[in-house]
């Protein structure tokens, strides 16, 4: 079965996650009332007595066992064999009158029609609602053997208080429910993890689209879905986004009419209006990146201000999406470019945005394609690589000035950063978020707030060249002048008078030493493995991760304090049906990637900031979460710290080494495999 779980409700809930209390109604009779049964009493047909866990059910609640297991349930896949909770009055409603305040999780399989999650500080569903979550309809894939309601999908939720009551509601004899856990994220999954295992608001497998476009002013040319493998290319790719109520419609000749965020379509137009205003014939490609994992909200819409609690969970779970998005782009353009495309590339990026561009040159640069291009441009708008601490967290966790020279591919020729201002200077501008940028050759300050760094300064610039406006609201002293004659691209001469240097990633200057660390199971088990499928002449020390529902290894890091990046090796080897890798530091989130089967068989490197984590001690988990059927499996290893050169640490000559073989350079990192 291939199949994406639906994306639940979104949660952020940092705790301690317990001992794990399971209900998982083995032991009950078919549609028996299960009442007492795990109160250390009987079911209503007399079945028990269960475990004593202080929990009771309302009569509504019925236990049914599978039809293939001699019952009348006509369901598959339930994570606990044979046996499901549902209900044919009202709703089922679980009471715990000493309270718990740890989450829970369960799974469900609801078909045809919608269901709901009502969680109350009192009993018998009264009192305060802590938690109200609505729950999908879920995938049907036809039992195990039969059953129409399979597969049960995995939830976890979160709660603030104590609760004493949860509503598990719906249609009636149209949802089951099972593996009800107390203290662990996964359902049925004991886990001494200080995370969430499975949270959806980590999973960043949601759909992207990426749209071609092409222009000729020699034949006056405009046409959406053709690529012209002799024209040079640009990239736009946006960035963070409220919702999809803030799309418009492009609106072109020869185009169709298609939504995309505002500042996008300027870009696009004003690319398209540009090379149709010059004398010179000229033809291009653009490319439109839009990716689902940017819609997470949390910012203010019109006169409604912003929340800073909404505003930390969107920007970071967008943030954490932005990771995978570049995978998913470089892979796009690996399809779209081809491996002999040897034209120009202009990556266009805004926000965070500017980070999927990143991780999309990295992709490239890893399956061997970026050396083949011919001039590589990357342009960043407003990257947020200065943004506020909102609540004590900084709301773009990972993404520092020296992350694009860290990140970005040795291939990329030339950077230019255009970024708002937050100054005395400018008291209007309340929200940029972009600074100088290690690495770059132009570094303009614009007198604009984040969103119109995209949506209406770059887009004046590319129009109108040195007349674009750095400083709209006419302040009497500006310092920040123009740098540039005009908009600054390889498809006009003024590329080749562009200011400052050529950029150079920071290869070759960084210390890199291998993670010693011993490494424990915390759920599942992983294999130890000295070799990649494919990459025979490759040096790989690290394990291989096959779906368990979930399966997570565990390090426990003492980070060097000169360290601030995590580097590691990863490579999918069956993609699974929606499945995600995570990782994270204590209870904190670094790194989330989903895994697809377009991903098998290609290596790749993760590089993860961990500065803000240096000199600290912790649990670092790698986690493969569980979707579905245990069909998922990843590679991972050659862990290391890398950092600095001027302050790099001296290895102790004693130290066991778990991966790799001591201080190596950081020249051409990542780039050093080759598939047989």
């Amino acid at each position: 079965m291939k199949y994406l779980m639906p994306l639940l409700a979104v949660f952020l809930w940092f705790g301690t996650v317990q001992s794990a209390t399971v209900l998982d109604f083995e032991g009950l009779q078919d549609q028996e009332q299960i009442l007492e049964y795990y109160n250390g009493g009987t079911g209503s047909f007399g079945s028990g007595p269960g475990t004593d866990y202080d929990i009771s059910f309302g009569s509504n609640a019925l236990a049914i066992i599978d039809a293939d297991a001699g019952g009348t349930g006509n369901f598959g896949g339930e994570p606990s064999p044979d046996t499901v909770m549902y209900f044919l009055e009202g709703s089922a409603v679980l009471n715990s009158p000493a309270g718990f305040n740890t989450g829970f999780s369960f799974s469900y399989s609801a078909v045809n029609t919608p269901g709901s999650i009502v969680v109350y500080d009192g009993l018998n569903a009264t009192g305060n609602v802590l938690s109200n979550i609505s729950l999908p309809v879920t995938p049907s894939d036809g039992g195990d053997p039969n059953g129409a309601f399979s597969p049960f999908i995995n939830v976890g939720v979160p709660i603030s208080g104590t609760a004493r009551s949860i509503d598990f509601g719906g249609t009636v004899n149209q949802i089951g429910f099972d593996n009800i856990t107390f203290g662990s994220a996964t359902p049925g999954v004991e886990a001494d993890m200080p995370f969430l295992v499975g949270d959806q608001l980590t999973n960043p497998g949601l759909s992207s689209r990426t749209t071609t476009y092409f222009v000729d002013n020699t034949t006056g040319e405009r046409e959406q879905d053709k690529f012209d493998p002799n024209a040079p290319t640009y990239i736009v790719t946006h960035g963070w986004q409220n919702d999809k109520d803030y799309l418009d419609a492009l609106t072109w000749d020869g185009f169709e009419n298609q939504d995309m965020p505002v500042s996008q379509e300027n870009i696009i137009l004003a690319i398209g209006d540009r090379l149709f205003a010059e004398n010179a014939s000229l033809k291009a490609n653009i490319i439109a990146f839009e990716w689902e994992g940017a819609y997470t909200g949390g910012m203010s819409t019109g006169s409604i201000p912003v929340d800073d609690e909404l505003l930390i969970v969107g920007s970071r779970q967008a943030r954490n999406n932005a990771d995978s998005a570049g995978v998913l782009l470089g892979n796009a353009l690996s399809t779209i470019l081809g491996d002999d495309y040897e034209q120009d590339l202009h990556f266009i990026g805004h926000s965070y945005g500017t980070v999927v561009n990143g991780l999309a040159t990295r992709y490239l640069e890893d399956i061997g394609f970026m050396e083949n291009y011919g001039t590589v441009q990357f342009t960043t708008l407003d990257a947020p690589t200065d943004a506020p601490i909102v609540l004590g967290v900084n709301f773009a966790p990972g993404l520092d000035s020296d992350w694009f020279i860290n990140n970005l591919s040795n291939n990329v020729d030339y950077l230019d950063n255009y970024y708002g201002l937050n100054s005395i200077l400018t008291p209007d501008v309340v929200e940029a978020y972009g600074e100088p940028l290690d690495g770059s050759g132009l570094d303009q300050a614009v007198d604009y707030w984040h969103t119109n760094v995209a949506k209406k300064f770059y887009p004046d610039l590319i129009l109108h060249g040195d007349d674009a406006d750095t400083n709209p609201i006419g302040l009497d002293i500006w310092p920040y002048n123009h740098e540039f004659d005009d908009w600054i691209t390889p498809l006009l001469t003024t590329y080749d008078d562009r200011p400052g240097d050529d950029f150079s990633n920071a290869g070759g200057s960084q210390w890199a030493v291998p993670v010693s660390a011993e490494y424990e199971n915390a759920i599942g088990t992983a294999i130890e493995v000295a070799s990649l499928p494919g990459y025979d002449t490759y040096t790989f020390n690290g394990f291989l991760l096959e779906e368990a529902s979930p399966v997570s290894l565990k390090f426990f890091l003492e980070t060097p304090l000169e360290a601030e990046w995590l580097a590691f090796d990863w490579m999918v080897e069956n993609g699974g049906d929606g499945d995600w890798i995570t990782a994270h530091f204590g209870s904190d989130l670094l790194w989330s990637m989903v895994i697809s089967d377009f991903l098998e068989g290609t290596l790749l490197t993760a590089l993860i900031d961990i500065s803000d984590y240096a000199g600290m001690a912790n649990g670092f988990f790698l986690t493969l979460n569980s979707v579905g059927d245990a069909n998922a499996s990843f590679y991972a290893g050659n862990f290391e710290y890398l950092g600095n050169n001027s302050t790099a640490p001296v290895p102790e000559p004693s130290t066991i080494l778990l991966m790799g073989l001591g201080l190596v350079g950081l020249a051409g990192y990542g780039r050093k495999r080759i598939k047989q």
